[in-house]
């Protein structure tokens, strides 16, 4: 498979955002935003990805999913599986727009790089 390949094979499946995250420098590629995190853009502007992750987790993600959702997408924990080639995947409930939403993330290792991909689906 080649990069671009790959990237098509992740905006399948109608994910509302995906994203590749260099895990060694932060820079992140968008491919695909549905909009459906659109109000919380300005909140999380001039934050990494790990900031931007506690805070999303501290202001949306229901308190039952959160401790569990901050220790799988901790540095550590998507380094380490970066390193052992696994995917992530983190399923929680949020809070968005005054409803609760089931989602999942999933962090993809992707194209023998240290990057993961981030592809998130709504299933309610």
């Amino acid at each position: 498979m080649n990069r671009e390949t790959d990237i098509f094979q992740l905006i399948t499946g109608n994910p509302q955002l995906v994203v590749l995250v260099n895990l060694e420098t932060g820079e992140e590629e968008h491919y695909l935003d549905s909009g459906a995190f659109g109000p919380m853009d300005a909140a999380f502007t001039g934050l990494n990805l790990f900031e931007r992750t506690v805070r999303y987790a501290n202001e949306y993600v229901t308190p039952k999913d959160r401790e569990d959702f901050l220790r799988q997408m901790s540095p550590e924990a998507l380094k380490t599986a970066a390193l052992e080639g696994r995917v992530t995947e983190v399923c929680y409930t949020a809070v968005l727009d005054g409803k609760e939403q089931h989602l999942t993330t999933r962090y993809i290792p992707f194209c023998q790089e240290p990057i993961m991909a981030i592809k998130t689906v709504c299933f309610s």
